[in-house]
């Protein structure tokens, strides 16, 4: 039977010829693949299977509830108002600005009543009167960072150490003795230090920037805008007076309420308490910050820094800085702006007016890497 076959096998072969038998090979090469990829999925499917775990009820109870009950609206920094000091603070900013009668507020005292004294506050600020915008700005400096703002003094900032169109002021803290020796130098020749006695750590950085905001106001009220920056930062400058000069065209209402920088839409609070930026529910209850701007670059008109200035001793501190302003510009109803001009990094770093130099004590926020905060905008934005 087989020596049959064999011979009728031999001979279909002749009468195809070479075509058939090539023909023949790729049909059985085609059956052979479609044979294995079903073996491969079924053991797929039996893997992925064996991989998900049993569901008990225990379990069950954990699954995905809508939105406004994982986040109750309690939560939320849209309640902020209820974030102390309870009350109206944007009128009372403004009726003070506008030295209306402040009877209405005169039971409500001050939770943050200054309460350092300078070490050393620079020299006052002496603009050119022919100068049409007049720029602050304030660098936050650790006290050891001198390389830093020696680089400062010697590289962008150079051209503006009289003061007349530009000042530059560093913000410090007390430090131990062997620095402050460096630092009395700084401050006698160059009479650009702000130091005040407190601790200089990174957790004293919202004291560090209140300091700024009221030598600004005190030292240097004709300035027009005060630009905040790290001490690692590399400024544009003539990016930055193309920006001024965009700004300065905007309507008043828009300038009177400027911060503009690097926008953190929908920050949320570090609840690990061995993290940096470790936040306990006690300092802040709130799920999510308000919309704030990343410290480590960002731009405010003489008018909203006379607000932030006026409105902070009446809004609880917490110990990060630029979410801590967040709250603040929430309160007093002010927008923060996200603006392309402060991306020092990503895809859109070649508009950037600002340039991260190195790693500096202040460098915070990279959106490429380790961040202090969790995005999660469309969560957090349900609602409003």
């Amino acid at each position: 039977m087989s020596l049959r076959f064999g011979r009728y096998i031999c001979c279909a072969y002749r009468r195809l010829g070479i075509v058939g038998i090539y023909f023949t090979c790729v049909y059985f090469l085609i059956v052979y693949l479609l044979l294995i990829s079903i073996d491969n999925t079924l053991h797929i499917d039996v893997e992925t299977t064996r991989n998900i775990p049993i569901q008990t009820t225990a379990l069950a109870t954990s699954t995905p509830m809508p939105v406004t009950t994982i986040f109750p609206s309690k939560t939320y920094y849209m309640e902020i108002g209820d974030y102390p000091l309870a009350f109206d603070i944007k009128s009372f900013v403004e009726d003070t600005i506008q030295e209306h009668d402040l009877t209405n507020y005169s039971d409500i005292a001050p939770i943050n009543p200054r309460q350092f004294t300078y070490v050393y506050r620079a020299r006052k600020c002496r603009f050119d009167p022919k100068v049409k915008h007049k720029l602050l700005i304030l660098v936050k400096s650790a006290a050891g960072n001198r390389d830093w703002r020696r680089k400062i003094r010697k590289t962008w900032g150079a051209e503006y150490s009289d003061g007349k169109t530009i000042k530059i002021v560093f913000l410090l803290a007390a430090t131990e003795e062997e620095t402050q020796v460096f630092v009395d130098y700084e401050a006698r020749k160059f009479r650009d230090i702000v130091q005040e006695n407190f601790l200089d750590s990174y957790r004293n950085n919202t004291y560090k920037t209140i300091m700024g905001y009221n030598w600004a106001m005190e030292f240097c009220p004709t300035a027009s805008y005060v630009l905040f920056i790290d001490d690692d930062i590399r400024v544009n400058v003539d990016k930055l007076t193309t920006h001024i000069d965009d700004i300065s065209r905007q309507p008043q209402q828009i300038i009177d309420n400027l911060y503009i920088g690097l926008l953190i839409p929908c920050g949320e609070p570090y609840r690990d308490n061995i993290s940096k930026w470790y936040i306990s529910y006690d300092e802040y209850p709130h799920e999510f910050w308000p919309p704030y701007l990343a410290g480590g670059a960002f731009l405010m008109s003489h008018m909203s820094a006379l607000k932030f200035q006026l409105a902070i001793p009446y809004v609880t501190l917490v110990s990060i800085d630029d979410s801590y302003l967040g709250i603040v510009a929430k309160k007093l109803g002010i927008r923060p702006i996200d603006s392309l001009m402060y991306h020092s990094s990503g895809v859109y770093a070649s508009l950037s007016i600002f340039q991260h130099q190195g790693k500096s004590s202040y460098k915070r926020i990279d959106r490429d890497g380790d961040t202090p905060f969790t995005s999660h905008t469309k969560l957090c934005f349900i609602g409003t």
